[in-house]
């Protein structure tokens, strides 16, 4: 992957696919987003938007397009890491005589070429990405909320709606929101326009009964409006009286059994969760026992469900290191008040394996795009985020959103 200065500054590179294909890419991007809610094949397999993020990776890669030479390390990082993946899971399938554990890495894979083709539409054209994103996240949860009406189902506690369960409802509703978030504050949007956006993706969340998913999208709330409570409160407040109209208190009823409930259910446990294979099994902490194959771990029939917890074990250090190598350059880049939204996606990993959803890596690239970015909030029109910042300190950050 070639990588250039800014492609924005060289109007000829990226521009070999015919003029009525090369714009197409955006729209491609925003139609990803929009159709990643509906599953139509079992969990695992691919969907519809995934063929449409292929057909998108495809052709920028023929297009030649490149990322920018900010956002490079950031991929170059994701790239080590899904190798790492790879190495240690075909490792694994050869001790073993599984080629399950081939799966695995093909998630990551697929995802890295995601995070290329996001990053490569920035350099193609910019901060207009930005607003791709937010309008695609919007029309997206929009359509969610009225579909809802239809797709729920009479009688089941927990709603799925177009997702295989309802955990990977939660999980997208909560990540729509947090990418949401931090381009709303990028781009200045007014609360105003915020807060109907953020009470559709709480509703949503509600539907799910995810525990993980509602205390991550109340700690998303408070780090979006963390210097001003009073945004938070009302944001809150609306969230749960339309929880409230739409369901007729059975909802919001039932999500308060769910957060009472925390901690009371036999899987709510470092056992249940898996947790325990990690000291059970300290030999693999070195370089990982890769994914599945679960007959080394008589204690259990499950994976470990956990984010961060299928990178320590999973991967072990050398995996630890490469992740957290995504995690420095993400850092690098966008700085601290960005990777703060990320908070809320490893809350909700604590109990479910989130690591090879889309969205969340889609979430990774977003972060790097805003830390490329170009804002007027600085003192020096058209200096890149991340040097400015390193220059001018945190206090540069603005207090919160307008």
């Amino acid at each position: 992957m070639k990588v250039i200065e800014d492609d924005r500054a060289n109007p000829a590179t990226g521009q070999t696919l015919p003029a009525t294909i090369g714009p197409v890419s955006p729209f491609l991007f925003a139609a990803y987003l929009i159709a990643k809610p509906f599953y139509f094949f079992p969990s695992g397999g691919p969907q519809i938007a995934d063929a449409i993020a292929g057909l998108l990776f495809l052709i920028i890669f023929l297009g030649r397009q490149s990322v920018s030479r900010g956002t490079a390390p950031v991929l170059w990082a994701c790239v080590l890491f899904s190798t790492y993946t790879l190495i240690v899971n075909a490792v694994w399938t050869l001790l073993m005589m599984d080629i399950n554990m081939l799966v695995t890495p093909a998630f990551y894979f697929f995802n890295t070429i995601i995070v290329y083709a996001i990053l490569s539409l920035h350099g193609r054209i910019g901060d207009r990405l930005l607003k791709v994103t937010l309008v695609a996240c919007v029309v997206s949860v929009a359509i969610q909320v009225v579909l809802s009406a239809w797709a729920i189902h009479a009688g089941a506690e927990r709603q799925a709606l177009f997702f295989n369960n309802e955990n990977q409802l939660g999980y997208w509703s909560l990540l729509s929101a947090t990418i949401f978030c931090i381009v709303a504050r990028q781009t200045n949007m007014r609360f105003l326009y915020q807060a109907p956006f953020l009470t559709l993706a709480f509703y949503l969340v509600a539907l799910s009964l995810s525990k993980g998913a509602l205390v991550a999208v109340f700690l998303l709330l408070a780090i979006h409006f963390s210097r001003n409570f009073g945004q938070f409160v009302l944001v809150a407040v609306v969230g749960i009286v339309a929880v409230f109209l739409a369901s007729d208190f059975s909802l919001l009823e039932h999500v308060g059994d769910r957060l009472l409930n925390i901690g009371g259910e036999s899987d709510d446990s470092l056992h249940g969760r898996g947790y325990d294979r990690i000291w059970l099994h300290p030999q693999y902490l070195l370089f990982g026992a890769g994914e599945f194959g679960l007959s080394r771990f008589p204690e259990t029939t499950i994976e470990l469900h956990s984010t961060l917890g299928t990178v320590v074990f999973s991967y072990g250090a050398i995996g630890v290191f490469l992740f957290g190598l995504v995690l420095w350059r993400l850092l690098k880049l966008a700085g601290w008040r960005e990777m703060l939204y990320l908070v809320p996606a490893f809350a909700h990993g604590l109990a479910h394996q989130g690591l090879r959803f889309t969205v969340l890596w889609v979430l990774f690239a977003v972060i790097a795009i805003v830390g490329a970015s170009t804002s007027p909030r600085g003192s020096q029109a058209g200096e890149p985020v991340a040097g400015r910042r390193a220059r001018q300190g945190l206090a540069a950050i603005p207090d919160g959103p307008s």
